[in-house]
């Protein structure tokens, strides 16, 4: 017998709890990263002496330069990054618009789109035919079937992001999304942590944990620990970064109140960017999730309010959140400011799908299951 889903219809999308959090760490995800873009790459001192707390989603007046120490900026020798108020996007701008998302969005929604294509897991080698099919659609200036498009700097982007390189790295890769940008392995593991860690990376298994029912914000973190495994020779300095970061948000450290020791004692001072994701990014977005009590909004603006890469780490903080809470917690208006403003693809229907593909999946293992018992019973008889 199929799993029910009681009473979810498209137009209905919260109607029940799972495509609830399914909905929750898609928007999360693309809400954290429209938040987060306007002060990306500032300090969180400078955000604060400029613009006071950002709590509102609105457009920021162009900002000054930073008068922060050098090594404690994102990018100590470079000089000042020239920003619109829309903040920064790689390779140009895509859009002027505050609420439009960015390049970390856009690479969830391949991720979104291929398990979707492909109807469940994906490896590398399959990822990189369907970023492959993108390149080709721009360079030829046409329409390839459920893969997302978007108007702007598209030629640079797909050549960078289906360079020869990147394909024949994906094609020997178990593990087909980048850290940081895994959390859709994690939808499709929902509830099954040690399954997402098999296919993915930090992020995967503290939304596959957050998307279970009987989760709660110590398990999440334990889990991602107990699977840190998959960075590694990253292991050791990745957990213990996340577990003194998280116990000072158990302690008591609000989302503003961690912005002064994670500038203290937990910066990546410089690029691989890699090495950002998972040692400096991925624990403070997990930490200020659980400074956030698993609350989206606080989530989000927490990471807003700290900087660095903002966009970023309020994307994961937003995905993780909206996984755990709900996207039943998530501000309407938000919610329908990154709708209006990103129309295609349409996250709505993409967090339909999504839950129909977990169910699926679910369903499967339950014929498993059922199998499995059969053969036991059959024996002892």
């Amino acid at each position: 017998m199929a799993l029910q889903l009681p009473g979810t219809t498209d137009s209905n999308p919260s109607a029940n709890r799972l495509q609830d959090k399914i909905r929750g760490a898609i928007f999360g995800a693309a809400i954290g990263d429209a938040f987060g873009i306007r002060t990306e790459f500032m300090h969180y001192k400078d955000i604060e002496e400029q613009y006071g707390r950002v709590e509102s989603f609105e457009a920021l007046p162009p900002r000054r330069p930073s008068s922060q120490p050098i090594l404690e900026r994102w990018n100590p020798h470079g000089g000042e990054w020239k920003m619109p108020p829309s903040g920064f996007h790689p390779l140009g701008i895509w859009s002027q618009t505050c609420g439009c998302y960015t390049d970390d969005t856009r690479y969830r929604l391949f991720a979104y789109s291929c398990l979707l294509d492909r109807g469940g897991l994906v490896t590398g080698e399959e990822f990189g035919k369907f970023l492959l099919r993108y390149r080709i659609a721009v360079e030829k200036g046409s329409i390839e079937e459920n893969v997302p498009r978007w108007k702007g700097p598209e030629l640079e982007y797909s050549r960078l992001l289906a360079s020869v390189e990147t394909i024949s790295r994906l094609a020997q890769e178990r593990r087909p999304f980048r850290p940081g940008w895994d959390g859709p392995m994690g939808v499709l593991f929902a509830a099954d942590p040690n399954g997402a860690a098999n296919t993915g990376y930090a992020m995967a298994v503290a939304v596959a944990s957050a998307l279970s029912s009987s989760s709660d914000l110590t398990s999440i973190v334990d889990n991602v620990l107990k699977n840190a495994g998959v960075f590694g020779p990253w292991e050791s300095e990745f957990k213990g970064r996340l577990e003194k970061l998280a116990r000072l948000a158990f302690q008591g450290h609000d989302v503003f109140a961690l912005r002064e020791p994670i500038y203290r004692e937990f910066l990546i001072q410089y690029p691989p960017f890699e090495a950002s994701f998972v040692l400096e990014m991925i624990p403070v977005a997990i930490s200020l999730v659980v400074a956030a009590s698993g609350d989206p909004k606080t989530a989000v603006m927490g990471a807003a309010n700290l900087g660095r890469d903002a966009d970023t780490i309020a994307s994961m903080a937003g995905e993780l959140a909206g996984a755990f809470s709900g996207a039943s917690s998530i501000p309407k208006d938000w919610i329908d400011k990154v709708n209006r403003l990103n129309p295609a693809p349409d996250l709505e229907q993409l967090s339909s799908g999504m839950t129909r593909l977990v169910v699926k999946k679910a369903d499967e293992h339950q014929n498993i299951a059922r199998s499995i018992q059969t053969l036991l019973e059959e024996a002892a008889g």
